[in-house]
């Protein structure tokens, strides 16, 4: 991606391994993260040990309820904030979490027993 001059942009991206039995989100294995980072975009993939069809319903139900316990649990979060919308690219779904991102779920295009949740922002 440009930099805001043009140029290339600095960016880092990483892989971890976790080692098994380590890592949870809400009771399912994370088995590797990955992240990319620059001045314009930051992202995080979970990359969990379960079929996304197999987890979706809790994971979203969990996600929403962190978002919207941000706002004192109302249904009023601003500019539709914590709402749930299909994300057909990857066959999931989007979770707006703030001005300039949100939560991704849906299955690991290299590996469809698996799930990433990935949390992203962006310029």
């Amino acid at each position: 991606m440009p930099g805001i001059d043009g140029e290339p942009d600095a960016s880092i991206s990483a892989v971890a391994v976790l080692k098994p039995g380590t890592v949870a989100l809400q009771g399912i294995a994370v088995v590797e993260l990955r992240t990319s980072e620059s001045w314009a975009h930051g992202e995080t993939n979970y990359v969990l040990k379960a079929r996304y069809d197999a987890i979706a319903d809790k994971l979203t139900a969990h996600v929403r309820r962190q978002c919207l316990a941000g706002w004192k649990q109302t249904e009023a979060a601003p500019g539709g904030w914590c709402a749930v919308s299909a994300d057909a690219e990857h066959r999931g779904v989007f979770i707006q979490t703030g001005e300039l991102g949100g939560i991704w779920l849906h299955p690991d295009a290299d590996d469809p027993t698996r799930t990433i949740y990935a949390d992203a922002w962006s310029e």
